[in-house]
């Protein structure tokens, strides 16, 4: 189970339910007497009342698919989904030259970069103009054999349409996409910052950075309950504002929900 029969915050939870429940009976017992001969059966059924809504409370935190957080005053959600399903802006991540050749050499057509590339992208010249026309790069590597040379910062955004594209990994020699847990919360960083620029008080959507093929060169195993909750505390520290109606999505795929204690996440922020 993600959360145990014994729980802090489930028990918490539950003391608070015990007390509404508790005070409604007592407040019935007022008006209504019970005889002798049915307070024994009464009694039980209070306990195995008790015990069904504790049941039901631990059910629904190892059950959880979607939570709301206010983080700084912002409407933070994590729920399970497909992006591509969502509307407002929906964040993609891609490797830190923007390549857009789907080859399952540079990006991968199964990976949600390649979905977007195959699925969301009309005109492909168009969007690698566009992608040199409002983009800096921060460097060229013409040492690179495949795929686009120009090298641009982690965090960087571009808006296409309904869509916003981020540098989010490096790539090797062997166009293998890699990090390290110093660049990915540089990521981050970066990230929250020019989304403040660009979003303009509409909703965002992203998913888990990292929760795909990016391999992190400095650990042996992050988990995506650990990513989800960097993400979060990142975003927190961030002090980026999403006045409301808008907010930030964490868009969680159906196979990877199983993994997340959303409970969890709740109770640390």
């Amino acid at each position: 189970m993600k959360v145990n029969f014994i729980n802090k915050s489930l028990l918490k939870e539950f003391f608070c339910v015990f007390s509404i429940v508790n005070l409604i009976i007592t407040t019935l017992l007022i008006f209504v007497d019970i005889p002798d001969n049915k307070k024994l059966v009464s009694f039980l059924i209070f306990i195995m009342i008790i015990i069904g809504i504790y049941i039901f409370l631990l059910i629904r935190a190892n059950t959880l698919k979607q939570i709301k957080l206010n983080i700084n005053g912002s409407v933070l959600e994590v729920k399970e989904g497909n992006i591509f399903e969502e509307s407002d802006l929906k964040v993609i991540s891609f490797n830190e030259y923007f390549d857009t050749k789907v080859d399952n050499r540079i990006i991968a057509e199964n990976t949600l970069n390649g979905k977007f590339i195959k699925e969301y992208v009309e005109d492909l010249n168009e969007l690698d103009n566009i992608i040199n026309e409002k983009l800096i790069p921060i460097s060229i590597n013409e040492q690179r054999s495949e795929g686009k040379c120009k090298k641009y910062e982690l965090g960087t955004i571009l808006e296409y349409n309904d869509f916003l594209l981020t540098a989010f990994s490096k790539f090797d020699e062997n166009n293998r996409a890699n990090l390290t847990l110093k660049e990915y919360l540089q990521f981050l960083m970066n990230f929250w910052n020019n989304l403040d620029i660009i979003y303009a008080n509409r909703s965002v959507n992203i998913t888990i950075f990292g929760s795909g093929i990016t391999r992190f060169t400095d650990l042996s195993y992050i988990s995506e309950q650990e990513l989800l909750e960097t993400i979060i505390w990142s975003f927190k520290t961030s002090r980026i504002k999403f006045t409301y109606p808008s907010k930030i999505t964490i868009i969680i795929p159906k196979g990877k929900i199983e993994k997340i204690n959303l409970y969890k996440v709740k109770e640390m922020f």
